[in-house]
């Protein structure tokens, strides 16, 4: 009975709940979900943000209908749309994978025709086919450029690779955009030069001053 409700998709194993949560929002390209082991329950988070954009999103899931796609090409697709020259360094860096791993991304996204190489070995470079249109627009505005940068802030401290991978900026436009959010205190900025680190801030609840911590109402 059981072998017959699970080939309905009527029922599945125990667990596997967690399996079909994380697959369907990495499917997405939304954050992964948080689990919090409170003893007596487990809380779950579905944080519905990404650093990928809802057109980004449509456009790639409108590419799967021409080719073999998987996860992490999708990704890498993303970042040529907004304009980089991909190398299997950046790919190592935004992915987090080994150089084999990045290496055969870039071939799959190459072969499938989504890519063009220039160039071989370790001094290749890609660049998303020149018949491939990303949707007008697909070049992040200000406030989704702030928004993807916070996001990142939320997980810990941020350098400007981490602002660069996940943008497409280059250094200048990556740090004039992190030095507008310390301004607006949304972000601090620690260290020097390449050791430079920046850092969420917290708001301040409303009728608390900062200061002495007391309040003020």
């Amino acid at each position: 009975m059981i072998k017959v409700l699970r080939a309905l998709g009527l029922a599945e194993d125990a667990g596997r709940g967690v399996d079909v949560m994380q697959d369907t929002m990495a499917n997405e390209m939304l954050d992964p979900p948080a689990f919090l082991d409170r003893g007596h329950e487990v809380v779950v988070e579905l944080p519905i943000r990404s650093a990928v954009t809802p057109s980004e999103r449509a456009w790639v899931h409108e590419l799967e209908r021409r080719g073999a796609l998987r996860g992490p090409d999708r990704i890498a697709l993303v970042h040529a749309a907004r304009g980089e020259v991909l190398t299997n360094k950046q790919v190592r860096g935004f992915l987090r994978v080994d150089s084999g791993e990045a290496r055969a991304t870039l071939h799959r996204l190459r072969d499938e025709g989504f890519l063009e190489q220039r160039g071989q070995r370790g001094g290749a470079t890609y660049r998303l086919t020149g018949t491939l249109r990303p949707p007008s627009g697909l070049r992040l505005s200000l406030d989704e450029l702030d928004a993807v940068v916070l996001s990142l802030a939320d997980s810990g401290p941020i350098a400007n690779a981490d602002v660069r991978a996940a943008t497409g900026l280059d250094r200048a436009e990556a740090r004039a955009l992190l030095d507008r959010l310390v301004k607006q205190e949304l972000l601090r900025r620690t260290g020097e030069r390449r050791g430079t680190k920046y850092t969420r801030v917290s708001p301040t609840p409303q009728g608390i001053d900062p200061a002495s911590g007391s309040d003020n109402l």
